[in-house]
């Protein structure tokens, strides 16, 4: 994983395999040093602390770039818990727009923290997974290794 920070905030958390990455680090239009910060010393620790099934929820201090209607998607997202899914749907019904799903993924693809705002725990009305652009087979693994934590507890 990438992530973009200085001593202060986090800016960007990403599968380096991500789709179009180089694009969305353009888009923050910061100056980028590769250095360590307090953050990234954080973000490291509780990503580790995530994929060892220590930790559900990150305490990261993020700074969110988009629209207010990304923004208020996002906040949704953060409230879906560990280890279970939303459809778009619902995610679009919950703002009251109902009509909202298409731009609920896009909003949703817009997201610059992942697994922080786990965009990944959204399916289609179907069940089916789509639209992860760090892969399909990579939301598919978040999703089976969030539910067999949450399972073993």
């Amino acid at each position: 994983m990438l992530s973009i920070s200085n001593h202060e905030s986090l800016y960007l958390l990403e599968f380096v395999e991500r789709k179009n990455l180089k694009k969305k680090m353009d888009n923050l239009g910061a100056d980028l040093k590769e250095q360590p910060t307090f953050v990234s010393r954080l973000v490291e620790e509780e990503v580790q602390e995530y994929f060892l099934g220590k930790r559900r929820e990150f305490d990261l201090p993020l700074v969110f770039q988009g629209t207010v209607f990304q923004k208020k998607i996002w906040l949704e997202l953060e409230q879906i818990p560990f280890g279970q899914t939303k459809t778009y749907k619902e995610i679009a019904q919950k703002i009251d727009n109902p009509n909202a799903s298409i731009a609920v993924g896009a909003a949703n693809a817009s997201n610059h923290f992942a697994i922080v705002i786990p965009c990944h725990r959204l399916k289609s009305s179907s069940g089916q997974l789509s639209g992860y652009a760090a892969g399909t087979w990579r939301k598919q693994w978040l999703l089976h290794f969030e539910e067999e934590v949450a399972c073993g507890e």
